[in-house]
């Protein structure tokens, strides 16, 4: 029996599968993401026409739950990178790169749902396989290493965490070059972890280096260049150039606006920012909606024990502290504090970092108490 007839619509669907991903990937570089969703939607079937075992169905996959990612839709993010890990057990495959891969986003999204341990022991895995296959000339090793670099910083272990940067960096300068879009998350890592070090100069040109490669990479007004002006409004805060870290963010968030939900966390995250700037130049006003929208969506989304809560809170107040509310500035404080220390424990280097942020709080709100009693005494009877 001759095969043509057989494999010709095999070729067909190979053709048409290339040519869906092809153009998800597109799609999502637009910040199009429900158009992405539909076109892996049929990626996926087609990948179905192979077999259950076929690599194509995990990459699917594993590709939907990168934009559901990108959505802020983790929980069916994680789903995907699960079912995507299953499909590759079943077919023995889970020591490949695809399985390297599928287990290095599911470590990412673990990471930013506050799993950090689950994160870290997932990043593990990934690397074991990455290193028994050669990976370090795939690019999605990096992604691994991302999340250890993530830990360490969490940790406070910066020496180890530059390692973990550096070696990310050169994987993706090996494998895609320097302008690539992944290089940006390279460079914003690298400038997270100058800021935490107190080295402002030095994470000042990584910032712009990650800015001006999304701005080449990413096609119109999209939420990743809305993440690097958000980093450069919190390095513009932490230089005590809070007007511009204002305008940096609101800019951030007219992006998000235009294909974010509003519900999305990164969303959120900006309207943090944004209160938190606008506190600093005394827009009180103006900063009270945004910290209370922000706090609501982290809470609903993330959970209440979220470290990324904890900082809401710590903004909320400082806000507070500057109403002259003493009382809630003191127990959003006490309340970012236990959250901190649930997750990482009483004795993680970042507690004493919360401790000073909480002293100066009340600090400022004893001043602002002072200046009120102040005027008090001093207006006429």
């Amino acid at each position: 029996m001759d095969p043509a007839p057989h494999l010709a619509p095999l070729r067909e669907n190979e053709s048409t599968w290339d040519a869906t991903i092809n153009g998800a990937v597109q799609a999502y570089l637009d910040a199009q993401y429900s158009h992405a969703e539909s076109l892996l939607l049929v990626a996926l079937e087609t990948a179905k026409v192979f077999g259950p075992s076929n690599p194509r169905l995990s990459t699917s996959l594993r590709t939907l739950g990168v934009v559901y990612e990108a959505m802020g839709q983790y929980a069916e993010a994680e789903r995907l990178f699960r079912q995507a890990l299953d499909i590759l057990e079943q077919a023995k495959a889970r020591d490949s790169l695809e399985g390297a891969a599928a287990l290095a986003n599911l470590a990412g999204i673990w990471f930013v749902l506050g799993r950090y341990y689950e994160a870290e022991r997932t990043a593990v895995m990934a690397q074991a396989v990455y290193e028994q296959m050669n990976g370090e000339r795939e690019v999605n090793y990096a992604k691994a290493l991302d999340v250890f670099a993530d830990a360490t910083m969490l940790r406070g272990l910066y020496s180890l965490a530059r390692l973990y940067v550096e070696r990310g960096t050169a994987v993706r300068q090996k494998t895609v070059g320097q302008m690539h879009l992944s290089m940006a998350q390279s460079h914003s890592r690298a400038a997270e972890l100058s800021i935490l070090q107190d080295q402002l100069a030095e994470a000042e040109p990584r910032l712009k280096q990650a800015l001006a490669i999304r701005q080449c990479a990413c096609h119109g007004e999209h939420p990743l260049i809305a993440q690097s002006l958000n980093a450069l409004g919190r390095l513009r805060q932490l230089q005590r150039r809070a007007h511009e870290a204002v305008s940096l963010h609101r800019e951030a968030l007219r992006l998000q606006a235009r294909s974010l939900d509003p519900k999305h966390p990164e969303r959120a995250t900006t309207l943090e920012l944004l209160a938190k700037a606008t506190v600093a130049i005394g827009a009180l006003d103006e900063a009270e909606p945004l910290a209370e929208e922000a706090l609501a969506i982290l809470e609903e989304r993330l959970g209440a024990d979220h470290l990324r809560v904890a900082d809401a809170l710590f903004t909320f107040a400082e806000l507070r502290a500057r109403q002259a509310r003493w009382g809630e500035a003191r127990l959003h404080c006490r309340q970012a504090l236990s959250i901190t220390t649930r997750v990482l424990g009483a004795r993680h280097p970042r507690i004493a970092g919360h401790l000073d942020e909480y002293s100066a709080i009340l600090r400022g709100a004893d001043e602002v108490h002072a200046e009120t009693m102040m005027s008090a005494k001093g207006s006429p009877a």
